[in-house]
């Protein structure tokens, strides 16, 4: 039966898992200041056609916010860039 106490063995495994973490983000800070980047391949973007923007706004896509269009769907953000 588990009591959900961590035993000591749990720890040791926690404390270097800890370490590893430490260490891992430094080596990538270091190869971030370095210069080195994970190179990603990104789309074009062009600008929306002025028939697209009101086709958005006929069908609710967009929302007026304090004078400033906005987008009602989720926009997925890239974490690595």
């Amino acid at each position: 039966m588990h009591t959900g106490r961590i035993t000591q063995h749990g720890k040791q495994r926690v404390k270097r898992f800890q370490i590893f973490c430490h260490i891992l983000d430094a080596e990538m800070k270091d190869v971030t200041h370095a210069g080195v980047a994970l190179k990603t391949k990104r789309e074009e973007k062009e600008a929306v056609s002025d028939e697209d923007e009101q086709l958005f706004r006929r069908n609710g896509l967009l929302r007026q916010s304090r004078a400033i269009w906005r987008p009602r769907t989720a926009i997925a953000k890239n974490p690595l860039s």
